[in-house]
C-alpha cells in the first residue's frame, strides 16, 4: 500500500484530474490521423484493453462513493461506443471488436478491484462500497 501525504478528499481530486488527462490523451490518440509510435508497439486490441483498464481504475477512484457496476461502467462503455462512432467520420478504422477489447479492459480491472482501490490511499481512508 502506498500512503500519500494527502487527505483522501484531495486524492480523489487528483484522480479526477488524472481521469481528465487520460480522457484527453485517449481521445487524441483515437481521433488523430498522426501516426504515434508508442501506440503502435502492441496490438490495437491490447491498446483498447489497457486504456479502458486505466480509465476504469481512474473512474473508480475519482468517484469512490458510487457503485461500479451500477453507475460507473455505463459511461465507460458509452465512451467506447462514442470513440468507434466518431472514428468512422475521421478517417480511422472503426471496429466493434474494439468495444469487446474495451469491455475486457474494464473486466480485467473489476476482477482485482478491491485490492487495486487500496494500492494508493490518502491519510484518511474513506468507507468505500
Amino acid at each position: 500500500m502506498i500512503r500519500l501525504p494527502l487527505s483522501q478528499h484531495r486524492l480523489v481530486w487528483l484522480y479526477r484530474l488524472a481521469l481528465l488527462a487520460a480522457v484527453a490523451a485517449i481521445s487524441w490518440l483515437a481521433f488523430t490521423s498522426v501516426s504515434v509510435r508508442p501506440a503502435q508497439l502492441t496490438s490495437d486490441k491490447f491498446n483498447h484493453a489497457l486504456a479502458f483498464f486505466v480509465l476504469a481504475f481512474l473512474v473508480d477512484n475519482a468517484f469512490p462513493r458510487m457503485r461500479f457496476l451500477c453507475v460507473k461502467i455505463w459511461p465507460l462503455l458509452a465512451y467506447g461506443i462514442a470513440i468507434e462512432i466518431i472514428q468512422r467520420y475521421v478517417s480511422r478504422d472503426s471496429s466493434w471488436l474494439d468495444l469487446v477489447a474495451d469491455g475486457v479492459g474494464i473486466a480485467l480491472y473489476w476482477l482485482p478491484r478491491k485490492w487495486l482501490r487500496q494500492v494508493v490511499v490518502g491519510r484518511q481512508q474513506l468507507d468505500l462500497p
